[in-house]
């Protein structure tokens, strides 16, 4: 029983290399910021009140499911130039977040506001949002600028603070479960459905011209890439309700190369938006580099 508890707490709350959540900060603040730089050019049409989706339209529709500083029950921005103030703002947040830059406030802001964009209008959602808005809420409760910013910098370079506790683990697991949760229930739901059962999911998802990447009529002529369209749909299905053998360490570098593959191939194969990308950056939270491993030791 002693060794149980032990383990439980090991899996919970033991120390975890701030490096690692660094890594996490990192890779929001890149992946963020090629989510947000595109909109640039359209703020009018995807966030201001004449645009895509009005202010009255949003509150109808998505009052009582989203919130969000741009438009909700107790104020409505519509000015431009409030939209594009806000809007700059979470650009800067998530500069200071990539560099580590007053961290503990940077962080919180850029969520935020991120949140609040997405939120505002659904145009423009193509599941890579949803990633960095829910994974990017575990983080809060991370000490994101203990290593690899210029917070660490400074505390190391002047001796401003006393010197932190190496922070516990458990925020790193309920974002580790989320992803666990994330692909189960995708492949759970994925398996009730014929055409994942059949085997021809993948096939009819690679032959939506609409969405190639290149000209991929070559494929469908040959008669092995059938074969590989139905290993491959019943490989993600296994891979998907399988995602909680992530845990086991032996397993993990096949499930982290397995993973790569998946969306490797979406990413080559197909223009889905954003989603593979967002999701790879999930990884992290799994993998421990060689060099982090040995310092361990």
């Amino acid at each position: 029983m002693r060794a149980l508890w032990e383990r439980w707490q090991r899996f919970w709350f033991h120390e975890v290399d701030p490096r690692r959540l660094a890594m996490l900060r990192i890779g929001f603040a890149l992946l963020a910021l090629w989510t947000y730089l595109p909109m640039l050019t359209e703020l009018d049409w995807m966030l201001g009140d004449p645009g895509s989706f009005s202010v009255d339209s949003r509150l109808e529709h998505w009052t009582d499911s989203r919130w969000g500083l741009y438009a909700n029950p107790l104020w409505q921005i519509r000015d431009l130039a409030v939209i594009q103030g806000l809007f700059g703002l979470s650009l800067v947040a998530l500069v200071c977040v990539g560099l580590g830059l007053g961290t503990r406030v940077a962080f919180p802001i850029a969520w935020i506001l991120l949140a609040s964009a997405m939120n505002r209008n659904p145009v423009w959602s193509d599941g890579s949002d949803a990633v960095l808005r829910v994974f990017g809420f575990y983080m809060l409760f991370m000490p994101l600028g203990r290593a690899w910013s210029v917070d660490a910098w400074i505390r190391e370079r002047y001796g401003l603070f006393p010197k932190l506790k190496s922070p516990s683990k458990w925020p790193l697991r309920l974002f580790q479960i989320q992803v666990c949760v994330l692909y189960v229930k995708t492949g759970v739901i994925k398996a009730t459905q014929p055409i994942w059962r059949d085997g021809d999911a993948v096939w009819h998802a690679m032959s939506a011209e609409p969405y190639w990447r290149f000209d991929a009529s070559w494929f469908f002529q040959q008669e092995w890439f059938w074969w590989f369209t139905v290993a491959a749909t019943y490989g993600t299905l296994v891979f998907e309700i399988g995602y909680p053998l992530m845990f086991l360490r032996r397993a993990r570098t096949w499930m982290l190369l397995a993973g790569l593959a998946l969306h490797l191939g979406i990413f080559v194969f197909l223009s889905l938006g954003g989603f593979s990308e967002a999701i790879l950056w999930t990884y992290l939270a799994f993998w421990v580099p060689a060099f982090m491993r040995r310092d361990r030791r």
